[in-house]
């Protein structure tokens, strides 16, 4: 449902960090089998280095919509613009 209102990027990148953890939990509930300590360990590193490139990617939009200027109702009703 989530995935609905994200756009492609951090839904896909959501999803990744999601699916490898469900297949670790999926390993030890479903089979009972634990992984080794280097399996869990490139997990963990995998799924934070998603994680943290998701966040990267938020912020990095957050504020390119901050850093855009936006045209006042002056300036909208006149269509001039203040560069000359």
């Amino acid at each position: 449902m989530v995935f609905k209102f994200l756009e492609a990027g951090p839904a896909t990148v959501t999803r990744w960090a999601i699916d490898i953890s469900l297949a670790f939990l999926l390993q030890i509930l479903w089979f009972r089998q634990f992984p080794g300590a280097v399996p869990t360990l490139g997990a963990i590193i995998i799924t934070v280095t998603i994680t943290l490139e998701g966040i990267r990617k938020h912020q990095a939009k957050k504020i390119s919509q901050i850093e855009t200027p936006t045209m006042t109702t002056s300036e909208e009703s006149t269509g001039s613009n203040s560069k000359v």
